[in-house]
């Protein structure tokens, strides 16, 4: 499984058409997107913690106003699935 990692002021749009070009590419189809792939009703924080560890990489898509983010803020999204991607190595 793939995991994409994205801010979606930035890249959303972008991103959402990579995961169709690479579900349909892949042999089951295991790029997990958050918007589109959480379970209905788990908590976000939870679905991320639940799909990354599973990923064999995390693809993190960089758009314009990356830099504009709050990366300061530990709870930050983008901040906290790229730690935890960084943590399950």
């Amino acid at each position: 499984m793939l995991f994409l990692c994205y801010r979606r002021a930035d890249t959303i749009s972008a991103v959402d058409w990579i995961r169709d070009w690479l579900n349909a590419r892949l042999p089951d189809g295991d790029a997990f997107m958050d918007l589109f792939d959480m379970p209905i009703g788990e908590p976000w924080r939870a679905a991320v913690r639940a799909q990354l560890p599973q990923s064999q990489a995390a693809l993190v898509f960089i758009g314009l106003h990356w830099l504009e983010a709050n990366w300061d803020d530990p709870t930050y999204p983008s901040r906290f699935e790229i730690e935890l991607a960084l943590q399950h190595g």
